[in-house]
């Protein structure tokens, strides 16, 4: 296969494999490498696994706005919450598949608003991302529309490659990373 990637989409107990022509940009343009996996998390929603790593944001140039505590079964994680200083633009690639198994891509124009980075014993395991939707008219400048793009980039054994990319129509991360629970304070 000449320079495309080859994807699966697991859906139920079976597995589809795709050419990455699909797929062609993930997420700030980085195209996945062939371990890339596509996994079936909601109806129609995507998990985008990615073993060479998401780009997660940098801790420059941002205000933070407050930290807290938060409980995840019996480990508890501290979450700080930051907005970056400038307008941060990107186009966000979300995904979804059919009833029979057809994947397809959706390019959104996005501006990150707020981004949370959830940390055990000072090891960050996930970074969670709020993306507002924007248009442009030549009459009324930028307009927002639609609700807000939660994604969370996790890292999934702890290597501090933040593999997993997951879209949160409802909000909240619900799960952690195994290996988290067995973090020891330091």
């Amino acid at each position: 296969m000449t320079g495309i990637s080859r994807f699966r989409v697991l859906l139920g107990v079976g597995a589809i494999s795709l050419l990455g022509a699909i797929l062609s940009v993930l997420v700030f343009g980085q195209i996945p490498n062939e371990n890339a996996v596509l996994v079936k998390k909601q109806k129609s929603l995507l998990q985008v696994i990615d073993s060479e790593g998401w780009p997660t944001p940098k801790l420059t140039e941002v205000e933070k706005l407050f930290m807290k505590e938060r409980r995840f079964g019996d480990t508890l994680a501290l979450e700080s919450k930051y907005q970056p200083n400038e307008r941060l633009d990107s186009v966000l690639v979300l995904f979804s598949v059919n009833e029979i198994g057809e994947l397809f891509q959706h390019k959104k124009s996005v501006e990150l608003r707020y981004f949370s980075s959830l940390e055990v014993s000072g090891k960050t395991f996930a970074f969670i991302l709020d993306y507002l939707q924007y248009g442009e008219s030549d009459s009324a400048g930028r307009m927002y529309f639609g609700p807000r793009i939660r994604i969370a980039i996790v890292d999934n054994d702890g290597d501090g490659i933040f593999e997993t990319r997951t879209y949160y129509p409802k909000g909240e991360i619900d799960k952690i990373p195994d290996w988290v629970g067995n973090v020891k304070d330091k």
